[in-house]
């Protein structure tokens, strides 16, 4: 709970003490307009500081007291930051409206009198994805959307959330704040599009618990030394889309680094690996794979999963190494990597050299070179696609550094440790074919040069050849 949130909950707390839940005494109006939308679909693009995290909290009790025996639940990219976001929230109007709520800090939910549960969960692979498949919601919540891989939001909502809603015809909310970039490829911008869905925005000026909001804002840009038309302006503050290719990491272009497997070069293949390794944030594997025939590297597989232990990873690269057989493998061993870099080689035979990850912006600028001369090509749809797209940079006292506060771009990071390693950029562009004049001409000049040739062979032998016109 952030320190404007408590403010939030303090002025609601003192303005209706310990009176009834009511919604409408407790939001202002376009929460409140968010917070009892009976639409199934819904979208909420908001700024910072808006309310949108109280508003969601309202929107789980009204929705949970109102549907008896019902599950609704609060998903962010991280269990953890659902837990940081909004857990303080749901315990303080659990408690302050005495909702009679049984609070779990292990599972992180709240059992309603009235037999409704309040979850808290995480999405941030496959695994957990796959968790809420087969569970039965009235209400879905899903917060900071704009962090999300688009592939990941898309397969929640659609692949798993979708049928867990028709049983009880319940409502999914997406709701964040603006990304980088406004494209039709980033899931949550596309939702907002979507006619079949209904919208809600508003911003901090929206919101009366925030005392001086336009202050405040106005204050923002003088440090950063902006105007109200920078995008991160516009996005952070007034909750709109705005595109800002600056403020990502990549060059990340689809129409230049997307492929599809028809597009795949003929030739003989090699292969590097890369690995960026994690626990709590994914080990990832990238390989790297090009031909004599193209200028081109092709991302031709990837793995992202955590919770690994050394051997189950070994498990994972063993049958890369015997289908790949690259000719370089290469892996981050910062961060205490290092000892599982050298069981890896010792005990599983896996020889990795360690990745130049001291060098990082180096193999990030690298990386982007190939991005922005289309030369780094990427699978349509694929998790390495989505981390592309929308890590951002960070500023910090040293300067940049790429965002990780959300989200660890780990396949982004290993992909760009392996690609400094292929060496496609040696191609060399094959010359265009001769004209019939130029093959002409060209076998008249080979016919004098051997015949200089000739000449030169016999007098070094003390003759001369016979005249060959």
């Amino acid at each position: 709970m952030t320190p404007e949130d408590l403010a939030t909950l303090e002025a609601l707390a003192e303005s209706t003490s310990r009176g009834a839940f009511e919604p409408a005494k407790l939001c202002f109006p376009a929460q409140l307009a968010y917070v009892e939308d009976e639409s199934r679909f819904i979208t909420a693009v908001c700024s910072r500081q808006c309310g949108k995290t109280t508003g969601s909290a309202i929107r789980l009790f009204t929705r949970a007291l109102k549907y008896a025996g019902t599950r609704h639940v609060y998903i962010t990219v991280a269990r953890t930051d659902a837990k940081e976001i909004i857990w303080d929230d749901l315990q303080e109007l659990n408690e302050r409206f005495a909702l009679g709520g049984v609070v779990n800090q292990t599972d992180l939910s709240i059992t309603l009198p009235n037999r409704s549960v309040i979850l808290l969960r995480g999405a941030k692979d496959k695994k957990d994805i796959s968790r809420l498949r087969g569970r039965r919601f009235k209400t879905v919540v899903i917060d900071e959307a704009q962090n999300f891989p688009p592939q990941d939001l898309f397969d929640l909502i659609f692949k798993v959330l979708r049928a867990s809603l028709m049983r009880y015809k319940g409502a999914v909310a997406v709701i964040g704040t603006p990304g980088a970039l406004a494209i039709i490829e980033d899931t949550f911008y596309a939702l907002t599009q979507n006619q079949e869905w209904t919208h809600h925005h508003w911003t901090i000026l929206d919101n009366p618990w925030i005392e001086d909001a336009r202050a405040e804002i106005d204050r923002a840009m003088r440090e950063m030394g902006v105007d109200e038309s920078s995008p991160v302006i516009r996005r952070e503050f007034f909750g709109e889309f705005v595109s800002d290719t600056r403020a990502l990491v990549w060059t990340y272009d689809a129409l230049k680094n997307d492929f599809t497997d028809d597009l795949l070069p003929k030739g003989t293949w090699q292969y590097v690996i890369g690995v960026d390794l994690g626990y709590e944030d994914p080990d990832a594997v990238v390989v790297w794979g090009w031909t004599e025939q193209s200028p081109d590297v092709f991302c031709v597989y990837e793995f992202r999963e955590q919770h690994l232990i050394t051997s189950e990873l070994a498990e994972v690269l063993k049958p890369l190494f015997e289908k790949y057989k690259p000719v370089k493998a290469v892996i981050d061993e910062l961060g205490g990597g290092k000892k599982t870099a050298e069981e890896l080689r010792k005990r599983h035979g896996l020889y990795f050299e360690p990745a130049k990850s001291t060098e990082k912006l180096t193999c990030i600028n690298l990386f982007n070179d190939g991005l922005r001369t289309g030369r780094a090509r990427v699978k349509k749809g694929s998790k390495l696609h989505g981390e592309l797209m929308r890590t951002q940079w960070l500023a910090s006292a040293r300067g940049l550094k790429v965002d990780d506060r959300h989200f660890h771009p780990d396949l982004a990071m290993a992909g760009a440790y392996a690609y400094r390693e292929a060496t496609a950029y040696y191609f060399v562009e094959p010359p265009p074919p001769l004209t019939k004049e130029q093959e002409r001409q060209k076998r008249i000049d080979d016919h004098f040069a051997e015949m200089a040739a000739a000449e030169q062979d016999a007098w070094m032998d003390g003759g001369m050849p016979e005249p060959t016109w």
